[in-house]
């Protein structure tokens, strides 16, 4: 069950799913099959793959039981999607060994829900790893489990898996983890359908001596090629024959298609049980598990225990799933067809049978089964009341899809009668965003606000848990406002109204309310380019987001502070919050919400960071792993903008092929329907890109010019308001790629804009410049100081030019900004070579110089590399094969990432490669290890 406790979410345990099934008294000797389980030993995974009713779970049980295996086993059902709840047990197995084992990692996963367990299982891995206990592990029915996270953390919990450790996949499908890399290390073992399929000599031994049907050889054959090795088959036609039917006819017309299957189970099995059975079967097929209290609650029967015991004796389809025999499911083709039954011998009884199960679970606190059986019911009000029961707190741990699923079953009727109901179906809309969701999350909050006046502060809902009280949902409804607004683009004087207004109800208790709201002003101040306000209210409140239940609110509000020091020219103190944060972020044990995608919006920062040093590597590296974590995540698009924005100013300046580029403006253009501008500022880099491929061709500039035509550019238009955190940047953007288009169509084409265009670029740069100091954002200054170098240049200012070059480096050089430098190519380094000839700043100005050069491919031919008996420097370690593997890999660029998608390894694994070559070759950087491997004839 799911319970809050003290704001933190917990799980019952369910003891017999973590019990082995026992076996039968009498099985079939299946000693190639047991050979191959023999090799367990050897391998870190093996998985058992099949369809249905190959025998998986018995060949498991028996190999374990036959040879007395010290074994723990998870019997996984649907609700172990929820990763807490998946990993509780996977610890609870643990525990059973060492009772010690896993407990600080108990409290932090069941703490509050997150994205990824990878940080919390480390601490696991560890532990496991000191206890030294020989252990193999069997996850059951693992086809059940479609949390794709939960695949990402068990792969990165399998490749450290101690070497005492060995597991067990049994499923129908592969599960979707990259197991190739495991595949050719040798570390696993695949069993799979031809492998389970029963052979002639264990077809013969099941049928005869274990159902004893005397079956000839010619009768055995006939059946085994009919069934195909399909063990379910073969037990549905024994079944049959042991029913005392016509044993030559049946078996000259036994077919295994499953609708045949389904006849049969009518036919052949159910019509020859009693009528009571046959009522508890039909009664009891809702239930996916079995108790004798639960089924007597079912049934309104009092011996439904000994009933459930008597059904297991006769191997009807039911399953025993602990040794004591208190717990019991049907197979699941025998479930399916009994509920067909059901609906068509008692359908009017089918609600309340779920009513009945529903009361069941409610009582003895499964919350999740109590809300299913209750929908399935269609009792709605007692849905929505288990619903309100299980909370707004469920909603910010991560459970919104199963909220989801739940509401959209609750109908309008009911919902607009209860505020809270309200309140949480205008989350999952607002989470979801699908088309016209503004306006039903506005009728929403419109609905519970009317509710709240109308009830004038009294008891409105049935579970009042102190989150349903009157003030909290009046915050609650406020600050939901504010982010609707936020969400469509309003103006930022409106967001931060709104934000003010919820601020103003939420108590100081309310810590989520209060955070999320701080981000709606932040948000407001820096659509107003007001930094200053917003790095206060960022470093006022800091704390508060320590106390809530995620920290996600502490590493957002350290991704502002970033994203500000970085807007403001402090690359250093940037580039320090963000792997400050990564620290914590990897390190941090007290908090469960470690979430890859909140990690995404670091690595995007850090790697902006990294490109205005010109670090491209690390750059890429960086910027692609947080744009993989973060797509897709629609209230993370501003920031994803961003990381899109970064990887073309990246490409532009590598001999990259159009297509690479392009992927990024669509990207970027992708945006349009939500964030305005997104079109205008994906143009504004097609024009930068299409001027560093023109050099002397003419073709280009038309192309730039069916651009600005078609996306109605111009360097007029209102800047002073924004639509969102983007938009006065995006929109000054565009401003800046038309004065680069009229600088270039004057250097290339000796073509020389008209005096008005050129003085309007002027001035308008002029005021840009006042405008950004004002502002305080030094990068926006050095930006527009260079291109206004540039326009003097071309208009043939040249001392002015000068002037102006000599301001932007020298606010340049105490960062060791480089790329904005570096961006415009050739006609900086002219510019640059003019200030070196008159001796100002030659240092950082030659250091520019060479990285245009370098872009441009107009470096220094490199010196052919001097191949010497000993290397240059004296490796303290050889490095291993795999790790010459990866620092080839990444000496072509390729992040972590794609390095481990490359050789099927964890990215983790890759990181902990790359720390082991840095040490190896005394660096710290990779492009210092490229280059010493490089030295001494390693790559």
């Amino acid at each position: 069950m799911a319970l809050f406790n003290k704001g933190k979410m917990t799980y019952r345990i369910l003891k017999t799913k973590l019990s082995i099934p026992p076996v039968k008294s009498q099985q079939v000797l299946r000693q190639r099959l047991n050979i191959l389980l023999d090799s367990v030993y050897n391998h870190k995974l093996t998985l058992v793959s099949a369809p249905a009713g190959f025998g998986k779970t018995t060949a498991l049980k028996e190999w374990i039981h036959t040879h007395a295996i010290d074994a723990a086993w998870i019997s996984l059902d649907e609700g172990d999607n929820n990763a807490s709840r998946f990993w509780n047990y996977m610890i609870a197995c643990f525990q059973k060994i060492n009772s010690e084992i896993g407990k600080s990692t108990f409290e932090i996963i069941n703490s509050l829900s997150m994205t990824s367990f990878q940080s919390a299982l480390t601490e696991l891995l560890n532990e496991l790893l000191e206890a030294k206990t020989d252990l193999i592990l069997v996850l059951d029915d693992y086809h059940l489990i479609k949390n794709h996270q939960i695949h990402a953390d068990l792969m990165f919990f399998i490749d450290n898996m101690p070497p005492a450790i060995r597991l067990i996949i049994s499923t129908r499908t592969d599960p979707p983890m990259t197991m190739g890399r495991l595949r050719v290390l040798g570390e696993l073992k695949e069993i799979r359908t031809n492998d389970l399929r029963f052979t002639s000599d264990e077809t013969r031994s099941y049928l005869n001596e274990i159902m004893k049907l005397s079956l000839s050889k010619t009768e055995i054959e006939i059946l085994e090629k009919r069934a195909e090795g399909w063990i379910t088959g073969l037990q549905l036609a024994a079944l049959s024959i042991q029913s005392g039917k016509d044993k030559k006819s049946f078996i000259s017309s036994f077919k295994g298609s499953h609708s045949f299957v389904t006849t049969y189970l009518f036919e052949e099995v159910f019509l020859n049980q009693p009528e009571d059975i046959k009522t508890f079967l039909l009664k009891t097929s809702i239930l996916e598990r079995m108790t004798g209290e639960l089924c007597d609650s079912v049934t309104d029967g009092n011996s439904s225990h000994s009933i459930l015991q008597n059904l297991a004796a006769a191997n009807l389809f039911i399953i025993s799933l602990d040794d004591e025999g208190q717990y019991y499911r049907y197979h699941q083709l025998f479930s399916d067809f009994l509920g067909k039954q059901l609906l068509n011998t008692f359908p009017n009884d089918i609600p309340v049978l779920h009513d009945k199960a529903s009361s069941w679970f409610e009582k003895n606190n499964f919350v999740h089964e109590a809300i299913h059986h209750a929908l399935a019911a269609n009792n709605l009000q007692k849905a929505a009341s288990l619903i309100e029961g299980y909370g707004m707190r469920a909603f910010y741990h991560g459970k919104g899809a199963e909220i989801a699923g739940w509401i959209y079953k609750i109908p309008d009727s009911i919902i607009q009668s209860r505020p809270y109901l309200c309140i949480i179906q205008s989350m999952v809309l607002m989470s979801e965003k699908m088309p016209g969701f503004s306006k039903k999350v506005e009728q929403c909050l419109d609905t519970a606000e009317t509710i709240l006046l109308q009830s004038n502060n009294k008891k409105i809902t049935e579970n009042v848990d102190g989150q349903h009280d009157y003030s909290y949902m009046r915050a609650t409804i406020e600050t939901l406002r504010a982010n609707l607004l936020r969400e469509k683009c309003g103006l930022p004087e409106r967001i931060m109204e709104a934000s003010g207004r919820a601020l103003n109800l939420t108590q100081d208790d309310y810590l989520e309310l209060k955070c999320i709201n701080l981000v709606n002003m932040v948000i407001g101040y820096l659509s107003k380019e007001d930094l200053k306000t917003a790095y206060h209210i960022l470093d006022k409140n800091e704390s508060i987001t320590q106390c809530c239940d995620s920290h996600s609110f502490f590493i957002l509000f350290r991704y502002f502070k970033a994203w500000i020091a970085l807007t403001e020219g402090r690359l250093y103190e940037a580039a320090s919050i963000c792997r400050n944060t990564l620290d914590y972020i990897h390190g941090y044990e007290g908090n469960s919400e470690t979430s890859e995608a909140v990690e995404g919006i670091i690595h995007i920062c850090l790697g902006s960071v990294m490109l205005e040093w010109n670090k491209i590597a690390e750059a890429r590296e960086e910027l692609l792993m947080g744009i993989r974590l973060i797509e897709g995540i629609k209230s993370l698009r501003n920031i994803l903008a961003d990381g899109y924005a970064s990887m073309t100013r990246l490409l532009m300046n590598e001999n990259t092929e159009d297509r690479n580029f392009q992927y990024f403006i669509e990207k970027i253009k992708s945006f349009a329907p939500f964030l305005p501008g997104a079109n205008e500022y994906a143009a504004s880099f097609k024009i930068r890109f299409l001027l560093k491929q023109s050099k002397d061709n003419s073709i280009h500039l038309r192309s730039i010019e069916d651009l600005i035509k078609r996306n109605q550019l111009s360097i007029d238009g209102d800047i002073s308001i924004a639509d969102h955190r983007n938009g006065l940047k995006w929109k000054r953007a565009v401003q800046l790629s038309l004065i680069r288009f009229y600088i270039h169509q004057n250097i290339l084409l000796s073509e020389r804009p008209p005096a008005f265009i050129a003085h309007k670029a002027e001035q308008f740069l002029h005021d840009q410049i006042q405008h950004s100091e004002q502002k305080g954002q030094l990068l926006a200054v050095i930006e527009i100081r260079i291109l206004q170098s540039l326009l003097y240049f071309s208009i043939g200012k040249s001392e002015m030019a000068m002037l102006e070059l000599k301001k932007a480096l020298a606010h340049g050089e105490p960062e060791d900004c480089i790329q904005l430098f570096v961006d415009e190519g050739e006609i900086m380094g002219k510019l640059l070579a003019e200030i070196i000839k008159k001796g100002g700043n030659i240092e950082y100005a030659g250091k520019l110089l060479r990285m245009i050069d370098k872009c441009n491919g107009r470096s220094k031919q490199p010196t052919k590399r001097l191949v010497t008996a000993s290397p240059s420097y004296k490796l303290v370690e050889p490095l291993s094969k795999r790790e010459v593997e990866v620092l080839r890999l990444i000496s072509t660029g390729m992040s972590n990432q794609e390095a481990a998608d490359k050789l099927f390894i964890a990215r983790n694994t890759v990181k902990r490669h790359v720390s082991n070559i840095y040490g190896k070759l005394d660096v710290t950087s990779r492009i210092q290890a490229i280059h010493r491997a490089k030295e001494n004839n390693i790559i």
